[in-house]
């Protein structure tokens, strides 16, 4: 691989975390004028992460955010995986260690942004069960 390719490819990296940086801001500002109170954004722990851990009432909410710029990949919610779902649930397990907590729901927010129109669009999918 030359230098070019190595360049574009820490490029296109680069761009991709800004924009996942960019639709968990704009998650979190959603979930807010929701009524949710965030507790903490990107908790990680070896081999486990999540994106928003927040509170709404006495429930914990864990919300994985998934930003779409197309639909080449499919829909956001469509990429949480099982892999990423034991990512979640070792951090997860980790966080609640440290809390006495009532209830878990776990949520996705995908967001869509539509760059030629300046556009976004936001689907907050709540409680969603895993098999």
């Amino acid at each position: 691989m030359n230098s070019q390719n190595i360049s574009k490819s820490n490029h296109s990296s680069s761009l991709r975390k800004d924009i996942g940086t960019f639709g968990e801001q704009l998650a979190s500002d959603f979930l807010v004028r929701k009524g949710y109170e965030i507790l903490v954004r990107n908790f990680y722990v070896r081999g486990g992460e999540i994106d928003i851990i927040a509170r709404l009432e006495c429930d914990l909410i864990v919300v994985e955010v998934k930003t779409r710029t197309s639909r080449a990949y499919g829909f956001g919610e469509e990429a949480v995986d099982l892999k990423k779902r034991k990512r979640m649930n070792k951090a997860l397990s980790s966080y609640t260690a440290l809390f006495p907590i009532r209830y878990i729901r776990f949520d996705i927010v995908a967001v869509d942004i539509d760059v030629p129109r300046h556009s976004v669009k936001i689907r907050h999918l709540k409680n969603i069960v895993f098999d």
